[in-house]
């Protein structure tokens, strides 16, 4: 990740700004990471061309909502200003290892089951928001270590966040970590499952430490 104080990035630490509603964490997260008055953010003259995510460990439901729900917020942000070029989302992760003991199965917080699973589930809830998506799964050593987010424009920079913990940073909010809201059944197929990551209808909170986010522009 970048250093705080390297010339063109921005850090960011989040602990609770962004508990509430699964729904309307994307907006939470673009309105803490680049407020429509930071000279030095998202740029807005630029339209969108693609969008990348990489990040070994996006293994959970929740993780994978948290992830449609910040892509579905810029579109939103960027089709409002005429911004929004039905660019490209490109998705990468890690293999899950389907042959070690998961604890907690059928939650949002549980491990994937498979990796064609959450492969398909994910892309269906990306193309159910209306993205155009692909999801690729590699070996671990075919991924580099951070979390990063890339967003190309047409012109001006481009823009690159690296996420120190990842989406992995939040998880169930107390008040439903132990009540029927947190049952996220894999047994349905991947479209079912896709709609559910899409609209993904739990809260969500950070932990008592804060996490980093980097932001930083780059000429293209």
């Amino acid at each position: 990740m970048p250093a705080p104080t390297s010339a063109g990035a921005r850090a960011i630490e989040v602990a609770g700004e962004l508990d509430g509603p699964g729904q309307g964490f994307g907006t939470r997260f673009w309105a803490a990471v680049s407020p429509p008055d930071l000279p030095n953010g998202l740029p807005v003259d630029g339209s969108i061309m693609s969008v990348s995510y990489e990040d070994r460990y996006l293994v959970t439901p929740l993780s994978c909502a948290l992830l449609v729900e910040l892509i579905s917020a810029l579109k939103v942000r960027f089709e409002s200003i005429d911004r929004w070029n039905n660019p490209e989302i490109k998705v990468s992760s890690m293999y899950i290892d389907d042959t070690r003991q998961v604890r907690y199965r059928d939650q949002w917080t549980s491990d994937w089951p498979s990796t064609g699973l959450r492969d398909a589930a994910l892309q269906s809830a990306l193309e159910y928001s209306g993205l155009k998506a692909s999801v690729t799964s590699k070996a671990k050593r075919d991924l580099i270590h951070g979390r990063r987010l890339v967003i190309h424009f047409d012109r001006g920079p481009d823009c690159t966040l690296w996420m120190d913990q990842g989406l992995s940073y939040w998880t169930v909010s107390r008040q439903q970590a132990r009540t029927s809201a947190i049952v996220f059944s894999v047994s349905n197929d991947a479209a079912a499952l896709g709609e559910r990551l899409a609209e993904v209808k739990i809260g969500v909170e950070g932990h008592g430490l804060p996490t980093q986010i980097f932001l930083s522009r780059r000429d293209g």
